[in-house]
């Protein structure tokens, strides 16, 4: 009489082992969501493609920006950036929050306009010396 147990895994991964995984990926996610985002140092604003200019969080201004397509009112104050008011008929650069950590971003695509915060550690090209 035989007595071993017969094979009863089918393919590479059984329900439950699916299962685990997906719960232990979930909390990966979840924790690398909630890690501290670096505070932004300066903001970058386009506008049609072109870079409009870069300023400093750390200055209050306010700006109308004109472009091809419209206009956007961009606020700069209390270290945050955001659009005040535009010609678009979404309004949705409008209606978005507040920015201020690095890699956020404004966008309003009717009037091509991008806002992304830059923060410190940020490096554009590398100015080492030579060999």
């Amino acid at each position: 009489m035989n007595t071993a147990k017969p094979n009863t895994k089918k393919g590479f991964f059984q329900k439950a082992d699916l299962l685990i995984y997906s719960i232990l990926l979930l909390l990966v996610l979840t924790t690398l969501g909630f890690l501290p985002k670096e505070k932004g140092a300066y903001a970058e604003i386009y506008s049609d493609g072109k870079l409009y200019g870069v300023y400093d969080l750390n200055t209050n201004a306010e700006m109308k920006i004109e472009g091809k397509e419209g206009y956007n009112v961009v606020v700069i104050a209390d270290s945050k950036v955001w659009v005040k008011e535009a010609s678009c008929p979404g309004q949705d650069c409008v209606r978005h929050k507040e920015i201020s950590k690095a890699n956020q971003t404004i966008i309003c695509t009717p009037n091509r306009l991008i806002i992304i915060i830059k923060g410190k550690s940020d490096i554009d090209a590398y100015t080492g010396g030579g060999l």
